[in-house]
């Protein structure tokens, strides 16, 4: 189910990325946690530009 073309990759990274951090929040939320925007959007960016490398590294492998 993955995406074949780099951009589609970079996409599905952000998108993952996204649920990630929703995720993350979700989970603080019923912990009884303030939800941390920062800490919302660091988890964003950071799973987002690992996804990133991942596929530029999967996409070099390929060639």
């Amino acid at each position: 189910m993955t995406p074949k073309d780099l951009k589609s990759q970079i996409i599905y990274g952000i998108i993952s990325g996204f649920v990630y951090a929703g995720f993350i929040a979700i989970v603080d939320y019923y912990r009884d946690k303030e939800f941390d925007l920062k800490k919302f959007i660091i988890g964003f960016v950071l799973f987002g530009i690992g996804m990133i490398i991942v596929a530029r590294i999967k996409n070099k492998k390929e060639k």
